[in-house]
């Protein structure tokens, strides 16, 4: 978080007048908290922004105090587009929302004035993630902050592949971006989750219903046990997207939402609890019951802060420790040259008290290596920004960075040499300058590249990820979903160079239920696919391999292909599922084309029955795109 950000919110005063005073006279103090409330059962009136006392929730209306009532228009862009809220410390004067999509705004607790301050967070280590704009297809899943490591948490699910995943992570909202911290939970939908006021993160499990206490810095999880909200909510009743939250006093609060059966077996109307739950066993303790609404985006007005910050002044700390900071470079592995590998830089600080970075540092690599374009450069270090480009060989930290007290934090990025041999990358002693001098020794690593291997990728145009828009690919079975007459096929060219090609894989960015695609290669034919392929493979099984970036399709031939020089086509139809074909940018050769030989697809601009350019069949959501592939064999 920016320190601009958190001199705003200083000049903000919180109502916390009514705390103290409950306190003072022995009753159990309001605990505050700030919501969405949806009314799904009035025309006219949908949603509010309210504030309530969590620890005594009554049936809507009584015992809310209404900021802002939104017409049905309002409430759906606000709502949606903004699914989960965060308070940081005590400035209970702004809330800050994230949507699933990856908006991200300040909200005005007084007024409920809305101030957009990203459009689009995008994980750094996926920067073309389908983050959509809408609560039907999540990305992002819970925004909490973390007053022992004055960080900014979030995290984002992977809900559409199996077997899908939950990943943590640390935003910057001001420069926009989102680092991965750890690895992924696999296996998890995470959504909820929340911090303790000792840091401690716990997340609920929407898959198998389990509570988990999760490590914010690896990603590792540990069962605490099945949330158990019964009778109230049964197992497997509770809707997606609850909110949980931990008072100051370290109470772990969630707020569930069911369909209300209990008036009607059919009902559509939302009916929502709020309870207290027990960290050691997962059993929830009914507390208050809102009646027939949805309470969403929940944040709690109680000020979490750890008693560790206790000497911070900002995010930086006001005062200068005699530890010096120790940085070390991990071994790189031995990889071919020219072939990416990680290379992770620890920065560790055994002292008391938290070192910043008071001048920007730059991380120089050897002239023979140089940064490779993926994974990303992220970095788990709080306030920390770090970018490079592809293929230079230095990396710049920006000033601000910390180190907190007696932990370590790393930098990682991807390296890779251009010849063969050994490379020595090293970190000089006083070169990371902070607020107590510089790091206390000089950090060296031997880099190791063995020969160049050659390349089995004949043709490559995923490099260059379009975000979005992607083509309507699939060919429909007769009594499958809309029919034949829905089908539709798109395809991209390429040349084969040299002596000709032998294709054994194609690698696709999309996806299908199905995992089948129809495949085939068409020679050129005035400047669009012939009518007779080359090569066909009709329903090809495809895996979506675990190391590659997410949707990317692999599709092992049955048969491989064996063209000469030449212009083709490569054409893709996904199997019986509503898929995409995702785009590249910018165009490679010719633009992609498209056709719909049943014309039952509603196309923006004219119905195309034969190959045309995606501009022409779709209109100018496609203009400058073509489709994402690669070609996998060997030359001849």
């Amino acid at each position: 978080m920016n320190k601009a950000i958190i001199m705003l919110l200083a000049g903000l005063t919180a109502g916390s007048s009514a705390v103290c005073t409950a306190a003072e006279l022995g009753a159990p103090p309001a605990l505050r908290a700030y919501a969405g409330i949806d009314d799904d059962r009035s025309a006219t009136f949908d949603d509010a922004y309210a504030s309530f006392d969590l620890r005594s929730l009554s049936n809507w209306p009584t015992g809310f105090t209404v900021v802002e009532s939104l017409p049905i228009g309002l409430a759906a862009e606000r709502f949606q587009n903004y699914g989960m809220g965060a308070f940081i410390d005590d400035s209970f004067g702004l809330q800050f929302l994230l949507g699933p999509g990856g908006r991200f705004a300040a909200l005005d607790t007084g007024n409920g004035a809305l101030t957009p301050l990203n459009e689009r967070l995008q994980p750094a280590d996926q920067p073309w993630l389908w983050c959509y704009q809408t609560m039907a297809t999540p990305c992002w899943s819970s925004l909490q902050w973390d007053a022992t490591t004055r960080t900014l948490f979030a995290m984002a699910i992977d809900p559409w592949n199996a077997p899908y995943s939950s990943r943590v992570y640390t935003i910057d909202p001001v420069a926009g971006t989102a680092h991965p911290v750890g690895e992924p939970l696999p296996g998890t939908i995470v959504r909820p989750m929340a911090i303790d006021p000792h840091g401690r993160m716990v997340g609920y499990d929407e898959l198998s219903g389990r509570l988990l206490e999760i490590d914010k810095r690896s990603g590792a999880y540990e069962t605490i046990g099945m949330l158990d909200l019964a009778p109230t909510i049964p197992e497997g009743v509770m809707l997606p997207g609850a909110d949980l939250g931990f008072s100051a006093d370290g109470t772990l609060w969630l707020v569930g939402t069911k369909w209300d059966f209990e008036t009607d077996p059919t009902s559509t109307h939302y009916h929502s609890y709020a309870f207290r739950v027990d960290r050691q066993t997962a059993r929830g303790t009914l507390v208050g019951d809102a009646g027939l609404v949805n309470v969403h985006a929940l944040s709690i007005a109680d000020a979490n802060r750890g008693p560790d910050v206790l000497f911070a002044e900002g995010f930086n700390g006001a005062d200068a420790y005699d530890f010096r900071l120790a940085v070390d470079i991990a071994e790189p592995a031995v990889v071919p040259a020219g072939e990416a590998t990680p290379l992770l830089l620890r920065l560790s600080n055994l002292g008391s008290g938290e070192i910043v970075l008071t001048e920007p540092w730059t991380i120089t690599l050897p002239a023979s290596v140089g940064v490779a374009d993926v994974p990303a450069v992220h970095s788990d270090c709080p306030d920390a920004f770090v970018r490079a480009d592809a293929g230079a060989n230095q990396v710049e930290v920006r000033a601000g960075m910390r180190v907190r007290s007696e932990l370590t934090c790393t930098i990682e990025f991807a390296i890779r040499a251009t010849e063969p041999g050994s490379h020595t990358i090293t970190v000089p002693e006083g070169t990371v300058r902070t607020q107590n001098g510089g790091n206390g020794n000089t950090a060296t690593a031997v880099f190791v590249a063995g020969p160049a291997l050659v390349s089995p990728v004949l043709y490559d145009q995923i490099r260059y990820i379009g975000e979005g828009g992607g083509a309507y690919a699939v060919r429909w079975d007769a009594g499958v979903g809309p029919g034949p007459d829905w089908s539709s096929e798109g395809a991209d060219d390429f040349s084969v160079d040299g002596a000709g090609w032998t294709i054994t894989e194609v690698q696709l960015i999309g996806g299908a239920a199905s995992q089948q695609v129809d495949l085939a290669i068409y020679p050129d034919v005035g400047g669009l696919p012939g009518d007779t392929p080359a090569c066909a493979w009709p329903a090809t099984p495809f895996t979506y391999p675990p190391d590659g970036p997410r949707a990317l399709v692999s599709a092992p031939l049955p048969t491989p292909c064996v063209l000469a020089p030449g212009d083709y086509w490569l054409g893709v139809s996904f199997v019986n599922d509503y898929s995409f074909w995702q785009p590249n940018l910018p165009i490679s050769g010719r633009q992609a084309v498209w056709r719909n030989p049943g014309g039952a697809v509603l196309a923006q601009v004219a119905p195309c029955p034969t190959w045309n350019t995606l501009t022409y069949c779709l209109g100018a959501i496609q203009q400058g795109k073509d489709f994402s592939f690669r070609l996998i064999g060997t030359r001849s």
